[in-house]
């Protein structure tokens, strides 16, 4: 247990690779989608409820913080229910987590930069460097998250400063046009990609060390440092693309990055965003596949997880080459089903455990009283 403590800042800085992962492509062309040019008005409000959400969160684990995730779920649910959730919570985190991103690293590699590559020889290639983090442990892949996080945040700020110089003002324009329907599609879009994903980090809290305290101001500050990275890539975006152009391009922020040219000489820059992207991406991706064999641990009820990480990173694997049949339907699910699913998945489960909790307490101690009398 000690070797997978890691401490308060290594927290923050993981939050915000985590949460910047694969949302840097979804929430610009989703918010340009849903609320054109006012879409990153719409980001703001994504983030301010996503610090709530984070905080409610925060205050709903470490009420109990004595207790792993996956006991509560068995204390709440019974131990057959509670157990079916805590391995449909680890099934989802490997396929819907792990696999898709495994699926957007390659897909985006192959029409961005090495089309003539077979997308599975690279699904596999980003794949391998996740079983190296869960061999070396969580201590090690978050004190990696320490170096990069500078990394990458030096490189995003660079690339936004050179980028701004290309945008038109008239494409913010008109400010405040959009309908509240369109501001809240955004900002729920938002929350499904961001705080909603979560999840991941449930079976995280217990390894931080410090008082709750100093946990919960770590990972608020994160979820506010990586919403403001957002709403800045969104806004610029719009501001250099144009809200259709962000809206009917997959990779926007790719995109962004294609318009820099400084004088002729900083020109096709974009090899840093993709560099800056994957190395989030990785991150996102070995927290789901944790996630996943922590769940998977409890239910089994064995002593070291990682001798199954190599099976169920080739189930993965294989499910992220058929998971998406075309483009169209990858935008489907991940526009219209994913946010509906997490919702309920990652809200209203939880809110529904709050009362069970409460209920089944006073039963317990009635029930030691009865066996002590």
């Amino acid at each position: 247990m000690k070797k997978d403590m890691i401490g308060v800042r290594q927290m923050m800085w993981l939050v915000v690779l985590f949460t910047v992962g694969s949302s840097v492509l979804f929430v610009p062309s989703a918010a340009a989608y849903h609320a054109e040019q006012d879409g990153w008005i719409g980001t703001i409000m994504g983030v301010a409820i996503s610090i709530v959400v984070a905080w409610a969160y925060l205050r709903w684990i470490g009420n109990h913080s004595h207790m792993t995730v996956f006991e509560r779920f068995e204390h709440a649910f019974g131990k057959y229910v509670g157990n079916t959730l805590v391995m449909a919570y680890g099934i989802i985190s490997f396929l819907c987590g792990t696999s898709s991103l495994v699926y957007y690293s390659g897909s985006f590699l192959v029409t961005q930069i090495m089309p003539e590559t077979p997308r599975e020889i690279l699904q596999i290639i980003f794949a391998i460097p996740i079983l190296l983090g869960i061999r070396l442990g969580l201590r090690a892949v978050c004190r990696a998250g320490e170096i990069y996080f500078v990394i990458v945040f030096t490189m995003y700020v660079a690339m936004i400063m050179f980028a701004v110089p290309n945008g038109d003002l008239d494409n913010l324009l008109p400010l405040l046009e959009a309908n509240v329907a369109a501001y809240t599609r955004t900002a729920f879009h938002y929350v499904a990609y961001t705080v909603f994903t979560f999840f991941a980090f449930w079976t995280l809290y217990p390894r931080i060390q410090g008082d709750d305290k100093s946990k919960r101001r770590a990972i608020i500050a994160g979820t506010a440092i990586s919403g403001c990275l957002l709403t800045i890539i969104t806004l610029a975006c719009i501001f250099v693309l144009g809200w259709e152009n962000t809206a009917r391009s997959s990779f926007p922020s790719y995109m962004l990055v294609q318009r820099i040219n400084i004088g002729n000489f900083i020109t096709r820059i974009e090899v840093f965003m993709a560099f800056l992207w994957l190395t989030t991406l990785y991150f996102k991706s070995f927290i789901y596949f944790y996630f996943g064999l922590k769940a998977f641990k409890h239910v089994m009820n064995v002593d070291d997880e990682k001798i199954y990480a190599l099976p169920w990173m080739v189930i993965c694997l294989v499910w992220s080459f058929i998971m998406y049949s075309s483009a169209s339907y990858q935008i489907w699910w991940d526009s219209r089903i994913w946010p509906s699913v997490s919702l309920v998945l990652f809200m209203v489960i939880p809110l529904v455990m709050i009362p069970l909790e409460k209920i089944r307490k006073p039963k317990q101690a009635g029930d030691s009283s009865m066996n002590a009398a």
